[in-house]
């Protein structure tokens, strides 16, 4: 990826993971309704971002691999669920 491209979606990586923050339950809920996941699962959240679908996912299954391009986003996640 380009150091332009990097450095753009690196500059707002803060903010998004805030708004992600917020929308973890509600996209927690969806899941459980839409795709009815298993402990048992495991998961794999391409282009994850901010990790609201890892963060989301992961109370109800039993592994998720987030992937991202931007490594300013891919510690987010990952710093989130150690908070939790």
């Amino acid at each position: 990826m380009s150091t332009t491209c990097e450095a753009r979606f690196g500059a707002t990586a803060e903010r998004v993971a805030e708004h992600a923050q917020q929308q973890i339950e509600t996209v927690r809920e969806q899941l459980r309704w839409f795709v009815a996941p298993n402990r048992s699962d495991r998961a794999i959240d391409s282009g994850t971002g901010a990790g609201t679908l890892a963060l989301a996912l992961s109370r109800l299954v039993r592994e998720v691999v987030g992937v991202d391009i931007v490594p300013s986003y891919s510690s987010w996640p990952a710093r989130a669920l150690r908070t939790t």
